[in-house]
């Protein structure tokens, strides 16, 4: 495989990944937003009624209270408590809405931090990965030039004729004083060196 086809891949991928990661944010933050304009919209709602039901008992206490006033006093009490109970009751339902959208509003952000951190830690895996097999390859490489520097030398060396064939064995052609390298190796002169 060529390696630079895998770091174009593995480019893309972290491109990929980033998007990924970016698009789960930005669809958090919108959904975190819509939680919060919800429960600020039943909290005005649930304000709004409970003013609406007070300012309607005023205003009908007042028309009533012009015609018969004794009567119509006894009735409105009578009915303004009878409302009060339902519209504190519909408050408290709209807080506790409220709270429980809070409550998903922050399991919500929870979830976004954690799948931001496993998209950083896929990418920081992934790099590692990448570097890693970058310097296998850079090692393999070595190692293979290393050997095709050691063919060239016993090439260099045949054409010159410091290595060849004497019947069926290897010859050293080595010079009137030959060095040795070790015990059991003679070094060839330096003409056989690469130059």
């Amino acid at each position: 495989m060529n390696v630079d086809s895998d770091k174009d891949e593995l480019g893309q991928m972290l491109v990929k990944l980033t998007f990924i990661a970016q698009q789960l944010d930005q669809r958090s933050e919108q959904a975190v937003r819509r939680v919060e304009a919800g429960s600020a919209a039943l909290e005005g709602h649930a304000r709004q009624l409970h003013e609406g039901g007070e300012h309607f008992a005023r205003q009908a206490l007042q028309v009533i209270g012009m015609q018969a006033q004794q009567v119509v006093a006894d009735h409105i009490a009578q009915a303004s408590s009878q409302l009060a109970g339902p519209l504190r009751d519909a408050a408290i339902a709209a807080q506790r809405a409220a709270r429980d959208l809070d409550v998903q509003r922050a399991q919500l952000c929870r979830a976004q931090s954690t799948l931001v951190w496993k998209g950083l830690g896929a990418l920081v895996v992934g790099s590692l990965l990448a570097v890693g097999g970058c310097g296998y390859f850079a090692w393999n490489s070595l190692r293979q030039i290393a050997q095709a520097q050691f063919g060239a030398d016993i090439l260099h060396a045949t054409q010159d004729g410091s290595l060849t064939r004497c019947g069926k064995q290897l010859c050293v052609k080595t010079g009137p004083h030959p060095q040795r390298y070790g015990h059991d190796y003679v070094v060839l002169p330096s003409s056989a060196a690469r130059p």
